[in-house]
């Protein structure tokens, strides 16, 4: 794997329901985060990996119309108080093992996810793969973390 690409979902309509669809803003921010990517991924294998939240699959569906690939749903990145996981140390430990199961399907890797993995598994991911400190933060929904896993570096792509 060369680079992993992880994405925080567009803007959805109701912030009180934990899967409601993105607003218009949402996919007009996912679109433009497609672009941006598509420089960034060109030539490259890429496989998308979704939380099942509506809101995550649908800016994963765009993200995959722009690269010509299908995703997978998967609850492990569904993460927060309504979701299917917690964003916990346990689970990012079980994505982590999961990417390095089928490292060879891609050369790129895409998540789309929510809070809780924008946070914290960049910086878990560059210290157990990659053995680098990556420092990530909270990043705007629509936005990315992109990691160079040779370069061992990480950009805010927005």
């Amino acid at each position: 794997m060369k680079k992993l690409v992880v994405v925080r979902h567009g803007d959805y309509e109701d912030e009180d329901n934990d899967d409601e669809k993105l607003s218009s803003l949402g996919e007009k921010q996912i679109a433009q985060l497609a672009e941006k990517l598509e420089s960034h991924l060109n030539g490259f294998s890429v496989v998308i990996l979704s939380s099942t939240a509506l809101r995550a699959r649908q800016s994963a569906e765009i993200l995959a119309d722009k690269f010509g690939v299908a995703f997978e749903g998967l609850d492990l990145l569904w993460s927060g108080e309504g979701g299917k996981s917690f964003g916990t140390f346990m689970d990012f430990k079980k994505l982590l093992k999961m990417i390095e199961e089928r490292k060879e399907q891609a050369e790129v890797y895409v998540l789309v996810t929510h809070y809780e993995y924008i946070e914290d598994f960049p910086m878990f991911f560059g210290k157990q793969r990659l053995g680098a400190t990556l420092k990530s933060e909270v990043i705007p929904k629509g936005t990315a973390w992109l990691i160079d896993c040779e370069k061992k570096e990480m950009i805010h792509v927005r």
